[in-house]
């Protein structure tokens, strides 16, 4: 998780780090996926992930200005009675909805990515209405 972090950090030094003018860049959080369901060590790392991204994206300058912005998508496709209890992620609570996902239960399927979708054009139209001073992520 911490190379993956660095990596993160480094790309958006390259990226945006400089005057890139009206350049954005979403970044799209992991997913809780129906093959990690008794997989608690995975999740917990899925987890762990999913915050140092978020926290990544939302220090950096350019998550700070606006121009770098992070989707959390950790159970966005879990089922929305269990999406939000408490200890969903971490009490391994979170049950991800097999509706979202093709038959290899990784892969989004076509409603899934619809709802991926409508989750980047909020941040997207939702900064562009903002300004850029738009808060980032939500962890």
């Amino acid at each position: 998780v911490d190379a993956v972090l660095e990596t993160l950090r480094r790309f958006l030094d390259e990226a945006v780090g400089g005057d890139s003018g009206d350049d954005r860049l979403v970044f799209v959080g992991p997913k809780l996926e129906p093959w990690l369901a008794d997989d608690v060590r995975s999740r917990r790392l899925y987890a762990k992930l999913n915050t140092g991204l978020a926290r990544a994206v939302r220090n950096h300058p350019s998550g700070r200005e606006g121009r770098a912005a992070y989707v959390e998508c950790l159970t966005a496709f879990c089922t929305e009675e269990t999406s939000t209890v408490p200890g969903a992620v971490y009490g391994n609570r979170a049950v991800p909805d097999g509706r979202f996902f093709d038959g290899d239960m990784l892969h989004l399927n076509e409603r899934g990515y619809e709802v991926w979708k409508r989750m980047v054009e909020v941040e997207i139209i939702g900064s562009a209405t903002v300004g850029p001073r738009h808060s980032v992520g939500k962890a």
